[in-house]
């Protein structure tokens, strides 16, 4: 269940390694703009010095929108999957069903 949010760990961990010889590159900007990347990625431009100020603003707004989403869409599976005393569901049925 945690493999495909571990991978999405590692290779923002893998990404650094990438983005520590262009870090003005528009991949590395655009990346480490996303919430998955950007808590591995801004530190490491902000240390090379290679960012500006709004950068991180807009990286840590997109992070708590991110954050409140997936709380929001894990109550709801949570309240529909787990909460139920009927058969398994699927995800599907999960994230149709109203908490």
């Amino acid at each position: 269940m945690i493999a495909p949010f571990s991978m999405l760990l590692v290779g923002g961990c893998l990404l650094t390694v990438a983005a520590v010889g262009p870090p003005d590159a528009l991949w590395v900007r655009v990346l480490s703009l996303l919430p998955p990347f950007a808590p591995i990625l801004i530190p490491v431009r902000i240390a090379l010095g290679h960012r500006a100020v709004w950068e991180t603003a807009v990286a840590v707004v997109l992070l708590i929108l991110a954050v409140l989403v997936i709380v929001r869409l894990g109550a709801r599976v949570h309240a529909a999957g787990v909460m139920r005393s009927a058969p398994r569901i699927g995800w599907r049925a999960a994230l149709r069903a109203r908490p």
